[in-house]
């Protein structure tokens, strides 16, 4: 499913950042009845705040890099 969403982003004429993607995919995951939580984090690299939104399930990050996410302090956690 993160694949099809993947190719979907890359035709889109704007950019689409990581919270768009990790809405999209959340519903698509919901509706095949995988219950994942939306992840929202930030992290401070060379005094510029990033932030990232990714979901995981049972614990691990969905279609997501593992230890990149593990970088990032989570700020809030949702459930659909």
């Amino acid at each position: 499913m993160a694949y099809l969403v993947d190719v979907a982003i890359r035709y889109q004429i704007r950019p689409v950042r990581c919270l768009q993607r990790a809405l999209v995919l959340q519903r698509l995951l919901a509706k095949q009845g995988l219950e994942t939580e939306l992840k929202i984090g930030v992290q401070k690299r060379n005094g510029i705040l990033f932030a990232h939104a990714w979901l995981e399930s049972a614990g691990l990050p969905c279609a997501e890099n593992e230890e990149a996410c593990g970088r990032f302090h989570p700020l809030l956690e949702t459930r659909p």
